[in-house]
């Protein structure tokens, strides 16, 4: 279920990059179905909704599951938010900051804060 290809996608990162609505709720309604996995780069299906998607739905339909882990670092040290405020993805930052477990404060491994990235 949680198998991976070459570039370490799990089929949960591909609906997110098809932009695949149905298979992506398909799968998150599978509890077998790892939500947090990440890819050779480290990167999440929420890092890939937000950085390659850049899908709003996506990033919903993965924020309303309790599974989803919304602080996670890629190998840079980035978390979703670092990559919503680097590229101004204002409607991605909003739903982020809703999430209660959010850490804003999260630095990467340059020991720049969300906050810091979207200022430079």
């Amino acid at each position: 279920v949680n198998k991976k290809d070459k570039a370490g996608r799990t089929p949960l990162h591909s609906a997110v990059r098809s932009a695949s609505d149905s298979a992506l709720q398909l799968l998150l309604d599978d509890i077998r179905f790892d939500v947090n996995l990440r890819d050779r780069n480290g990167r999440t299906p929420l890092h890939v909704a937000v950085t390659e998607a850049r899908d709003e739905v996506a990033v919903k339909m993965l924020l309303a599951d309790p599974r989803v882990k919304v602080n996670l670092k890629d190998n840079k040290g980035w978390a979703p938010l670092h990559f919503a405020t680097c590229e101004g993805l204002d409607n991605l930052v909003e739903l982020l900051l809703g999430v209660k477990d959010i850490d804003v404060n999260l630095r990467d491994h340059e020991s720049k804060s969300p906050l810091l990235i979207a200022a430079i």
